[in-house]
């Protein structure tokens, strides 16, 4: 239970010190594994030496792909966004390297996160995710798109409308 103002980053803290496995799973309560082998790809992929994350291609309720894996802005910041956006498209159906992953749905060895950890203070909403892997890129580990794995998101269900200007801005 969490019984506090809603905090992405607390509560994927919170997770992963109660885990006690050598893989740590984020999923957003507003996200569905649609494939019986998800768990088992994301884990095996997580769990290759240097890589910090592997995520899964997201789908919209018709089964479309909405998402999968983080690219480089070529402007960031040119309208107050963050520096990576989430891939689109066909490229988003690739599995792949990519700059880093949602943690709507992705795989971590706990080796990795407690060498990386979360900022849950700068980032209380959104972009715990975007801040964790731009800080593993920059210390020499890798994030995986394992295309295969699909993932129902319903981007926001979970929470109202905030403002994270703020956020973009950190």
């Amino acid at each position: 239970r969490y019984d506090q103002p809603f905090n992405h980053s607390r509560q994927c803290q919170l997770g992963a010190q109660a885990a006690s496995g050598e893989v740590l799973v984020f999923l957003n309560n507003d996200a569905c594994l649609l494939d019986d082998f998800a768990l088992d790809r994301l884990s095996r992929w997580s769990r290759l030496p240097g890589v910090a994350s592997a995520g899964a291609r997201m789908v919209d309720g018709d089964g479309a792909t909405s998402g999968g894996g983080f690219l480089a802005r070529r402007l960031p910041g040119a309208e107050l966004n963050s520096p990576v956006e989430e891939a689109k498209g066909t490229f988003a159906e690739l599995s792949r390297c990519t700059v880093g992953n949602t943690f709507a749905c992705a795989a971590v060895s706990a080796k990795a996160f407690r060498s990386i950890g979360l900022a849950p203070v700068r980032f209380p909403i959104g972009f715990n995710d975007v801040d964790y892997c731009l800080r593993a890129s920059r210390d020499g580990w890798r994030h995986v798109n394992v295309a295969e794995v699909r993932v129902l998101h319903a981007v926001g269900a979970s929470r109202a409308r905030i403002d994270e200007i703020a956020q973009k801005l950190l």
